[in-house]
């Protein structure tokens, strides 16, 4: 009767796995350290179809605390987007307002593709780059080139993360569209960001 053999690398993952159900149930496990390290990733379109007024644009819910660890959003239509200034992210609770980005950022004449990232506190401009021409952004060293922050919701009331911005076009009629994602961590049980509906 021939014997059955065992190449090392099933071995390992057998072992893995093993491990994987035995400490499924530990908050330190390999599952959990998955599961924070690569966090979670939500993305949003939304229409900028201001009537030559300024506007905010709910995109994502906020339930809970969360560590967001990048925040960023590609033009994915631009046709007819000749002024739009004014813009930048901010979190709002219904009452209040916290900005993400200082409230000066450009997208006038935007490329399609164009890309919109948080990459510094909230009072530095939004990195902008734009697609008529190549660009480049780069982190300093040793430093990451998303700034991460947290977000708490206000206690039993709507929290959302919103895009403002003004135009002195009408945009009513155009189809500019905006991606936005967002990559979190969950920091309280439950939490959770989602992309608000239509």
């Amino acid at each position: 009767m021939s014997e059955i053999k065992t190449s090392p690398t099933t071995a390992a993952i057998s072992i893995a796995l093993s491990a994987i159900q035995l400490t499924a149930a530990n908050s330190n496990s390999i599952v959990d350290y998955v599961k924070r390290g690569s966090g979670n990733s939500e993305n949003a379109i939304i229409s900028l179809d201001s009537n030559a007024a300024p506007q905010s644009v709910n995109i994502f819910g906020i339930s809970g605390s969360v560590l967001i660890k990048k925040l960023y959003a590609v033009m994915t239509n631009t046709t007819g987007l000749t002024t739009c200034t004014g813009a930048f992210f901010e979190i709002d609770d219904g009452g209040a307002q916290a900005a993400l980005t200082l409230n000066d950022g450009d997208i006038s004449g935007a490329g399609e593709g164009m890309l919109i990232m948080k990459t510094d506190i909230a009072t530095a401009t939004m990195t902008i780059n734009n697609t008529l021409i190549a660009t480049v952004s780069e982190a300093a060293v040793g430093q990451n080139l998303f700034q991460e922050f947290i977000v708490t919701q206000k206690a039993s009331q709507p929290t959302y993360l919103r895009f403002t911005y003004a135009t002195a076009t009408d945009l009513s009629s155009l189809d500019i569209k905006m991606e936005v994602v967002v990559e979190y961590v969950q920091l309280s049980t439950g939490a959770s960001i989602m992309p608000v509906g239509p």
